[in-house]
């Protein structure tokens, strides 16, 4: 913690976002270090004390401004987006304007009533596709294949715009797969771990494409690291474990901790993303922010996974 405590006090912090999976864990480790800090976001059930947030809208650009206006703050860490690549083909338009127009309208506020702030932007390292090589380091060519990551690229390129034009430091991290405890019920590895338990036959999609997994204390950990990061320019780093794993590999590990058996799975083809969306491989270099950054990830995906499922098990025995 001290690597970062001393770049957080004295510090005026904002988390946009801060109510979601990983914001609500970020605000308990910041309101430890910092000066004062303030959250926008929406209600949701991570948050420890729903009062303690500002609900305002990022799309509606007067909304923001007016906020912005009446505060100052030093770092601004800005996690709210819009996040599910399925939803996103369904409703594109919904996409861009949150993850696109929403960053656009926080930037705009920023410039205009900010004096020199840090801005440490939540990306995805799903804007660059399907990468053709390995291992993925941030100057691999971005290749977003779905409304979902393109938002996300678009805001990128107008966050890189506005710290160059404007002169502010930015951070910019491509998180891979996030995964832990009270995640979102129907992602895949909660999803996945609560089948198990309920004893269900289980329908399954491809498991051949390769992830790198990243255990959510990791992310947060990431996310404070960065603010180590004052040079007046945009910084990117890809945020992951650095291992890279088969699908299959998370199924076999998850069936042995929770004592299932293959014979319980089924093809379901439901499942099976398009090809247009699909992802064959990831397989991330991370030696950027090991070195600039000097972030570590600590949970192997092994841990990770049994810290899920006991975490579920308490969940319903209690």
């Amino acid at each position: 913690m001290t690597i970062f405590k001393n770049h957080l006090e004295k510090k005026n912090v904002l988390i946009i976002g801060g109510t979601g999976y990983i914001g609500s864990r970020l605000v308990n480790k910041v309101k430890e270090s910092c000066k004062e800090y303030a959250v926008i976001g929406k209600r949701t059930p991570y948050m420890s004390n729903t009062s303690d947030f500002v609900d305002i809208d990022i799309v509606n650009d007067e909304q923001i401004y007016s906020f912005f206006r009446k505060n100052k703050f030093d770092i601004i860490f800005h996690l709210a987006a819009l996040i599910h690549v399925k939803e996103s083909v369904e409703h594109p338009r919904t996409y861009f304007s949150v993850n696109t127009i929403g960053t656009l309208n926080i930037l705009e506020a920023i410039r205009k009533t900010q004096e020199n702030p840090k801005i440490i932007f939540n990306s995805t390292g799903l804007v660059y596709g399907n990468s053709k090589t390995f291992p993925i380091t941030e100057k691999n060519s971005l290749a977003p294949n779905n409304p979902y990551s393109a938002s996300k690229a678009a805001a990128e390129s107008i966050i890189e715009g506005y710290s160059k034009t404007y002169g502010f430091t930015s951070v910019i991290l491509r998180f891979f797969t996030i995964y832990g405890p009270k995640q979102e019920a129907n992602l895949f590895i909660p999803s996945f771990i609560k089948r198990c338990f309920n004893n269900q036959i289980i329908g399954i999609g491809n498991l051949s494409p390769t992830r790198d997994f990243l255990f959510i204390e990791d992310a947060i950990s990431a996310l404070l690291h960065s603010v180590r990061i004052h040079n007046n320019k945009t910084n990117i780093y890809n945020i992951a474990s650095g291992v890279e794993h088969k699908i299959e590999d998370v199924v076999d590990i998850i069936l042995e901790l929770t004592k299932r058996k293959k014979s319980n799975l089924f093809k379901d083809p439901s499942l099976k993303r398009s090809k247009s969306t699909e992802i064959e491989r990831i397989a991330v270099d991370i030696s950027k922010a090991r070195n600039e950054l000097l972030w570590e990830p600590k949970i192997s995906i092994q841990n990770g996974l049994k810290i899920c499922v006991n975490h579920f098990k308490n969940a319903i025995s209690s």
